[in-house]
């Protein structure tokens, strides 16, 4: 799942509102999900600081849903968040 949006800050605050965004959308469409894992390439400033971790460890008391999430290591390599990324881009840039 990718998001296009025009907060460009990317700071906590978005990354909380794109996780609700998700535990809505799989609370419709995916009834027996019991846990999320969120994976993200080595962007630091987005998601690995003291207050999305924080976010992290209130998951369950916020959506009540468990959550854990997988940080791939910069410059190691190609992975899933690449190639959506790729794909959303390649996308958007054809319109």
């Amino acid at each position: 799942m990718a998001f296009i949006s025009d907060y460009l800050t990317h700071d906590t605050r978005f990354v909380y509102g794109t996780q609700k965004l998700i535990v809505d959308f799989l609370r419709k469409s995916c009834h027996n999900v019991i846990k999320i894992n969120y994976v993200s390439d080595g962007a630091s400033a987005h998601f690995k600081n003291k207050y999305n971790m924080r976010n992290l460890a209130h998951h369950y008391k916020d959506f009540h849903i468990e959550a854990s999430w997988t940080f791939s290591a910069s410059g190691h390599g190609k992975g899933p968040c690449d190639g959506i990324g790729a794909v959303v881009k390649s996308t958007a840039t054809s319109y």
